[in-house]
């Protein structure tokens, strides 16, 4: 990102994570598992496996997951933010690019069909079948903005330090109201889930997320392997769901298995959708 590699290692010296300028080469800033107070736990591989040296161990170095490059326009001011992000199960690390510094953490993060939008943000979609529940959660929803009124609701400044729930934010909520300030309905726990829309049960697995040439995303991709013993020996259906303005689910279409090798009607049917 902007010139600079991001390189995860294992072993002395570079034990960590650290950054490099790609034109001078020259390492910028590296980070070991002492820093930004995030532990580097050693655990037993296997009782006894060192031999005449003793247990054998295995060590679990902090390791950078995504890179991000987030869009932020508002009144008060704009650009392009670099980030890091550290993922350990449900709880994710945002870092600072530029230093590697660690700025927030978020706990209970979804799953979900990865994605990113036109901004930046990185997303989660889930599809629950039984109840036709369609969910998009969003790292920039899920950070809030500098204050919960005025100005400050439109200003993006993530707070450095603090541990957000990433469903269920009630930072603000336990400040209570404000006099002069905010109300009590200004403050109520925030969620990072920016779609939250009911559709059609009983569809298949949600496989992908389909996006413009600006990365907004457009579909939903869905694909059912029906009585497939070997991938392209049985029939399979695929099935789309486009999603516009909010609303999931508008049109479907199921694609029964033809005379073609399921990975070449794979990316036909793949084109056809974002058509």
């Amino acid at each position: 990102m902007n010139g600079v590699i991001y390189i995860n290692a294992g072993t002395y010296p570079r034990y960590g994570y650290y950054a490099v300028d790609l034109r001078t080469g020259q390492v910028l800033w590296s980070k070991n598992g002492t820093d930004n107070g995030l532990n580097n736990p050693v655990t037993l591989a296997q009782t006894g496996g060192g031999g005449a040296n003793g247990p054998a161990l295995t060590e679990t170095y902090p390791q950078l997951t995504y890179g991000q490059l987030y869009h932020y326009y508002q009144m008060n001011g704009g650009g392009v933010m670099p980030y890091l992000w550290m993922v350990k199960g449900s709880t994710w690390y945002m870092l600072d690019a530029n230093t590697g510094n660690l700025i927030l953490t978020l706990i209970n993060v979804p799953g979900g069909t990865a994605a990113n939008d036109q901004d930046g943000s990185i997303l989660r979609f889930s599809y629950t079948a039984t109840t036709g529940q369609f969910l998009c959660w969003n790292t920039s929803q899920s950070i809030p903005p500098a204050g919960p009124t005025g100005t400050a609701q439109v200003q993006w400044k993530p707070p450095v330090g603090n541990i957000i729930d990433a469903v269920n934010d009630t930072t603000w909520t336990k400040l209570g109201a404000r006099a002069g300030q905010w109300e009590v309905s200004d403050v109520l726990p925030r969620s990072g889930y920016t779609m939250n829309v009911t559709g059609p049960k009983g569809l298949p697995s949600l496989n992908r997320v389909l996006q413009d040439s600006s990365y907004a995303p457009k579909q939903l991709f869905f694909i059912d392997f029906q009585n497939s013993p070997s991938f392209g020996s049985s029939e399979m259906t695929f099935k789309a769901a486009r999603s516009q303005h909010k609303r999931a689910c508008c049109s479907l279409q199921s694609i029964p298995r033809q005379n073609l090798h399921a990975k070449q009607q794979l990316r036909i049917r793949c084109h056809t959708a974002l058509e």
